[in-house]
């Protein structure tokens, strides 16, 4: 189901461009991270959901450690999804059409 979810997440990305990639941490010092839409990609490889960007390093997180997708559609111009992680930890996917 994860990954069925992750494939539409993917086809966003195709129809929307490169989404911002906020990430959420609530226990940690930095508690948010922001990443522009203009360096940011992912795909799933195997059994990871993939973050790359050109100019830093990305990360990974496997799918059996995300515990959520839920879609906000506000617009046909606008969608926003969060990944819910099982350590509490959320990354925002912010969609927006040009």
């Amino acid at each position: 189901m994860i990954k069925e979810e992750l494939n539409k997440v993917i086809d966003l990305q195709e129809e929307f461009g490169n989404p911002f990639i906020v990430i959420h941490k609530p226990k940690a010092k930095e508690k948010i991270t922001i990443f522009d839409s203009d360096t940011a990609v992912f795909d799933i490889v195997e059994n990871e959901l993939i973050f790359d960007f050109w100019e830093i390093k990305g990360f990974k997180t496997k799918l059996d450690k995300i515990k959520s997708i839920l879609f906000e559609k506000f617009s046909e111009e606008m969608t926003i999804v969060h990944i819910g992680l099982k350590n509490k930890n959320s990354i925002m996917l912010h969609f927006m059409n040009n």
